[in-house]
């Protein structure tokens, strides 16, 4: 078998367009902290999935399907019909894992027409398991440790404030919790570039649309908003706050909790994270329903230095396992047969 550092590389995903690794500005090979990075740690080519074809499964070495619902049946047909390849194909399944159950009988299909399969949320890899004779491995997604950490501030120059990982649109538990700690609170709004597609998909001219409705609802003059745009803005504004708040419901790759770690910042998060347990045992919940569980750690982190500094040692120490080397280490050892972990 060729080398993985040697393979040609292909990663489909349901983000638009056609590029090669280099092709895009190195800050995104800095900052990417989801599916396309293994685009990046391999040096690849990333397509949409609905780009895909037969001749790419006899010209790329290893291609990565992220076996997104809408592309199932496509991804099926194309590996049916080419089942003497070239390529190693392996699956990988980022959304929301709950998604999965409804067409849990098509996702198999396709899951068996497959070399191997990734799995990013380890909570979640026994399920995948039961769906498939494909052999499914906890291996997660190369994740930029340094280029990230490159935002971290010092504590002395953090804000009292604390971040509202989740959409505000979308749901108030963040918020909730973040109103009773007292503090500002910072969270990001749906955008869109005010261009024609733009525009016409969003059925206006403010860009800022999302942003004034959903001021609106909260009416809060400690919540500032700010539009979505690139992880490079995001991390600027984000690496300021104090503490994170993100009780997420999903079983998914928890980014939040991965970018936390790597800048520093102490986060309130949930057990469905898959990593958060491991990061941030101390400030990591059961049940994303527990508000007055939240609260009260956050009002601790606030309020206790040693605490505080402890939560995030914890952090930068196991944050190591999900860096870009030991990730490929693990895909590598996967693709060669060596079930050590």
């Amino acid at each position: 078998m060729i080398e993985l550092k040697n393979m040609k590389m292909l990663l489909c995903a349901r983000n638009t367009g056609e590029w090669i690794w280099n092709q895009r500005p190195s800050i995104f090979e800095k900052t990417m902290n989801g599916v396309e990075s293994w685009v990046y740690a391999l040096k690849g080519t990333y397509k949409n999935g609905l780009l895909l074809n037969s001749s790419d499964i006899h010209n790329y070495d290893l291609i990565i399907l992220n076996m997104n619902i809408q592309y199932i049946a496509k991804y099926t047909d194309i590996l049916k019909e080419n089942k003497t390849r070239k390529s190693i194909i392996v699956g990988l399944f980022e959304g929301c894992l709950s998604d999965v159950i409804p067409v849990w009988k098509s996702w198999s299909s396709l899951a068996n027409e497959m070399d191997f399969i990734i799995s990013i949320n380890n909570l979640g890899t026994k399920f995948l398991q039961t769906l498939t004779y494909t052999q499914i491995k906890y291996i997660g997604i190369p994740y930029p440790i340094e280029g990230i950490s490159n935002y971290s501030i010092g504590l002395q120059e953090k804000e009292e404030s604390c971040l509202l990982c989740s959409i505000p649109s979308l749901t108030p538990i963040d918020y909730l919790i973040g109103k009773q700690l007292g503090c500002k609170m910072i969270g990001f709004e749906k955008s869109f570039v005010r261009n024609i597609k733009g525009v016409s998909r969003n059925f206006s001219l403010d860009k800022l649309k999302y942003i004034k409705k959903t001021n609106k609802i909260y009416n809060d003059e400690n919540l500032t908003l700010y539009p979505m745009g690139s992880m490079d803005s995001f991390l600027k504004v984000a690496s300021k706050s104090k503490i994170w708040i993100n009780l997420d419901s999903r079983y998914t790759w928890a980014r939040y909790v991965l970018d936390a770690a790597a800048l520093g910042i102490p986060i309130i998060t949930t057990s469905s994270t898959g990593h958060a347990n491991t990061l941030f045992p101390n400030t990591t919940i059961d049940n994303p329903f527990d508000t007055s569980r939240a609260v009260e750690i956050g009002l601790k982190l606030l309020k206790d230095k040693d605490y505080y500094k402890d939560v995030i040692e914890i952090a930068k120490e196991k944050l190591s396992w999900f860096s870009i080397e030991k990730t490929l280490k693990r895909l590598d050892m996967m693709l060669k047969g060596n079930n050590e972990n």
